[in-house]
């Protein structure tokens, strides 16, 4: 008769360590999907680090990146589930769509996610290991940019943070990823103290190492949130937020669309407003539909200020999301055109027929928006993700960042939330002033230092007014990039090295 599994088995580390790490991957994702408890994630971060950094085996320390992994993003995407209410299906029929699309991302991002870090297991020593296995989880976020259809880097560990200004200020000297990979490293750091708690000297000294250099950050960070970042140019702003369901839009003409937007700006129009922002396809035609813009080539002309307006606009037989300034003189400018389209709602890879809502394209290039008041660079709503468009065009000159999104879809879920914590790393990273307009929320004023000036988090109709400053002063981390990347490509390539040693080594053991 097989032996029942006693409490002692139970605590051993083969059995429970994947189970913790699974714990940990559903409380860190839910740290990270709920507002609020994201500084709560290095709690999550400890205890799969223990699983990590104790494992032995591969077989083992695979299983324990797996269980962390998964539920890690399932918890974070399960706002995907807002596609119930816009796939043309049976109620019960979209729910299984939108269930497949969530385990379909998941699944993808943890592939993509466990390849770097599977290599990590090659590094055996405690504090080897601890260096190793953050930089190739930084490696595995960073390589969520790179998919060739949805680059998707939804919630990296520096956007838990994003409320906490001083944490992820090194941000704008290395890059949202190394306030990353100081986290991780202190985090493993800490896990490596509490395994080795029954050798003191061991204990100490990771343990203080962790709390030093998180601390040691965190000091950093609110030395450079002293910088005075009111240099340059002031410019008086206006941000509008807008109302129209992205299901609704269909229902409502382009003239109507600019009409409402042209009222919004009268109504709250103060003299001296230099610059205004209006959501993603604020108006859904084109700017020959010269009828549609003319309330708001009007606006522009009344008030003199450079009113920047989503719209959609055609070249050489293709249709772009794109953007487009009106100037007061009532001269439109060349359109931004959305590089990154979202997977059925902008584009369909299958099925055409019934996601091809508008059959968009992608820019072909990343360029700025020239206007009266300076170049300014764009990001278009999902684009805001990717840190290597703005800091392309804040290297081109722009001095101001603009985000116009519509974030209608996300519904009633923590995906508006989410999407939103990407502008502040944004901002931070340039050392510019960002201004996010949101069809039904959220919209912001954020600073250079992260600080959320001015917001407005319902879906109501709401304008926001501001002094910000024109800069094209580039921050360390708009010139040098992402340079957490390339220590973490060596630690790939030594593991990856390892591992052939290995390989080859028990290949001739075999042969022997």
């Amino acid at each position: 008769m097989k032996k029942i599994i006693s409490f002692e088995s139970f605590k051993s580390f083969a059995f429970f360590s994947p189970f913790a790490c699974f714990l940990a991957g559903v409380t860190g994702g839910l740290f990270q999907a709920v507002k609020g408890l994201g500084i709560l994630l290095p709690l999550s971060l400890i205890l799969f680090f223990m699983g990590i950094i104790k494992a032995d085996r591969l077989r083992t320390y695979l299983l324990c990146i797996i269980s962390f992994i998964v539920p890690y993003y399932f918890a974070q995407f399960s706002f995907l589930f807002t596609l119930t209410d816009y796939v043309p299906f049976s109620p019960l029929l979209s729910f299984g769509i939108a269930t497949f699309v969530v385990i379909l991302v998941t699944v993808v991002e943890s592939v993509i996610f466990l390849l770097p870090m599977l290599f990590g297991f090659n590094f055996k020593g405690t504090l080897i290991r601890c260096v190793a296995v953050s930089l190739l989880f930084v490696l595995g976020e960073h390589f969520l940019e790179l998919l060739p259809i949805f680059p998707f880097p939804w919630s990296r560990v520096e956007n838990a943070f994003a409320y906490k200004p001083a944490v992820i200020e090194t941000a704008s000297l290395f890059g949202g990823s190394f306030a990353a990979f100081i986290i991780l490293f202190s985090s493993s750091l800490i896990a490596a103290g509490i395994i080795n708690r029954k050798t003191p000297s061991k204990c100490c000294f990771c343990l203080l190492f962790g709390l030093a250099l998180f601390l040691s950050n965190a000091a950093t960070g609110q030395i450079l949130l002293l910088k005075n970042h009111q240099e340059g140019k002031p410019i008086y702003v206006m941000v509008v937020q807008t109302s129209i369901e992205g299901r609704e839009k269909d229902n409502v003409s382009p003239r109507e669309m600019a009409e409402g937007c042209a009222r919004l700006i009268r109504d709250n129009f103060t003299s001296g407003t230099e610059l205004i922002i209006l959501p993603e396809t604020a108006v859904c035609t084109r700017p020959t539909n010269t009828t549609a813009f003319l309330p708001l080539i009007n606006a522009a002309k009344e008030t003199g200020a450079v009113i920047i307006t989503g719209c959609f606009t055609d070249k050489d037989d293709k249709s772009y999301n794109s953007l487009i300034a009106i100037e007061p003189d009532g001269s439109i400018s060349e359109s931004f055109d959305k590089g990154l389209l979202v997977p059925f709602g902008e584009y369909a890879p299958i099925l055409d027929e019934y996601f091809a809502m508008n059959d968009l394209s992608p820019g072909e290039k990343i360029k700025s928006l020239e206007t009266s008041v300076g170049k300014i660079a764009a990001a278009i709503c999902i684009e805001s993700v990717l840190p290597f468009s703005i800091s392309e065009q804040c290297r081109d000159g722009c001095g101001l960042l603009i985000v116009p999104t519509n974030d209608s879809w996300f519904g009633q879920s923590g995906g508006r939330e989410l999407h939103f914590r990407h502008c502040v790393l944004r901002a931070i990273e340039s050392g510019r002033y960002l201004l996010r307009s949101g069809n039904c929320g959220i919209s912001a004023i954020i600073s250079p230092k992260g600080e959320i000036l001015n917001a407005e988090y319902s879906k109501n109709e709401a304008v926001l007014s501001q002094t910000v400053y024109y800069t094209t002063q580039n921050t360390l981390y708009t010139r040098l990039g992402d340079v957490i990347i390339l220590p973490s490509l060596i630690i790939l390539a030594a593991g990856i090295a390892k591992f052939i040693k290995y390989a080859v080594l028990k290949i001739r053991l075999k042969l022997l």
